[in-house]
């Protein structure tokens, strides 16, 4: 292979990649937006009548370990992709 088409090939597999994580991105983030601002009159009205600190509520919200989850195994995904189709050519 020419150094070029390398380079090429390395290109198009970043782009993908970024590509693939700024979809899930937006797709999360439009899929929680309705729950969060939900959630966040009920953390207005608890908060006033001091149920409990807004930093255990914060905390509470974020599921860091299902976006990295899914974010990985998307990356795994384009990336036997890419490799099949890189081999079928």
């Amino acid at each position: 292979m020419e150094d070029s088409q390398k380079q090429q090939d390395l290109f198009d597999l970043l782009g993908a990649m970024y590509t693939a994580v700024m979809f899930l991105g937006t797709g999360n983030a439009m899929g929680v937006q309705p729950i969060v601002d939900i959630e966040r009159t009920v953390l207005y009205r608890e908060r006033a009548a001091g149920m409990y600190s807004t930093l255990a509520y914060g905390i509470g919200q974020v599921n860091h370990l299902f976006l990295i989850q899914q974010t990985q195994l998307s990356f795994v995904k384009t990336d036997f992709l890419d490799r099949f189709l890189i081999l079928m050519h």
